[in-house]
């Protein structure tokens, strides 16, 4: 049984609910997860955490809203148990806060596999390239953000008033902005649009982006802009390269 924990709900489809295993992680919106502390063993930061509890202690419970939601460790679990992790348009926030997950907690071994996931969806997926570069940005993939900026640059400015953006992709706040500012924006909202030049995006977005990847990216489209030359994406790709190299001396 699990102690005063405000009732947290076992993990819905009962696939981390061993009542066997040796330690129980607690999402933020208060779900429980039974798993073999061996299976954190990627992660240094969990394990000294696990180390630290009271012996009579074998719970760990998680605060950010996002990072450390029940679909996210769910995500890192299902990676951690070699189970199948879907990755589409509408996992793609959840991925972005797995990745955070991954980068607070150091899993390093997980990132290539992250990587292999989000190039497999650049592949089969060219249209939301936006999606991709900015989570190559986030796990630090050079090359897959070169990839994303080929595959995507034939974008143009379009108006966008549906709700294209995956779930979760935003934080609370910033759909709190986004419906404030909604009313008052002139020239359209784009915030789910797949499209490469980031003059298009929403302010709150480019806050997110790493400053060196954002950079090259601007370099790059005020080089090559995005939609207008088709033939320039090869180019316009190994020059974010280059200049990404030059940021990284």
């Amino acid at each position: 049984m699990l102690e005063d924990a405000n009732d947290p709900k076992p993990d819905m489809d009962g696939v981390y609910n061993d009542p066997d295993a040796d330690l129980t992680l607690i999402s933020s919106d208060n779900i429980a997860f039974k798993i073999y502390t061996y299976h954190l063993g990627t992660s240094p930061v969990l394990v000294d955490m696990v180390k630290s509890l009271p012996c009579s202690d074998s719970i760990i419970s998680f605060s950010d809203p996002q990072m450390e939601d029940s679909d996210a460790i769910r995500y890192i679990l299902n990676i951690l148990h070699n189970r199948h992790s879907l990755l589409d348009v509408d996992h793609l926030g959840i991925f972005r806060n797995t990745i955070a997950f991954v980068k607070k907690y150091e899993m390093l071994l997980l990132e290539p596999y992250l990587a292999y996931q989000l190039q497999r969806y650049l592949d089969n997926n060219g249209g939301k390239a936006r999606y991709v570069f900015i989570l190559a940005a986030e796990l630090d993939n050079v090359s897959i953000a070169a990839a994303a900026i080929q595959k995507g640059a034939q974008g143009i400015f379009v108006q966008n008033n549906a709700k294209s953006f995956p779930d979760k992709w935003f934080t609370r706040e910033q759909l709190n902005e986004r419906e404030r500012l909604k009313p008052h924006v002139r020239w359209g909202f784009v915030d789910g649009s797949w499209m490469m030049d980031p003059a298009a995006w929403p302010l709150w977005e480019l806050r997110r982006v790493p400053f060196d990847y954002l950079s090259a990216l601007i370099r790059t489209h005020a080089k090559f802009p995005f939609g207008q030359d088709k033939s320039d994406d090869q180019d316009a790709a190994e020059y974010f390269i280059r200049l990404m190299d030059d940021l990284k001396i």
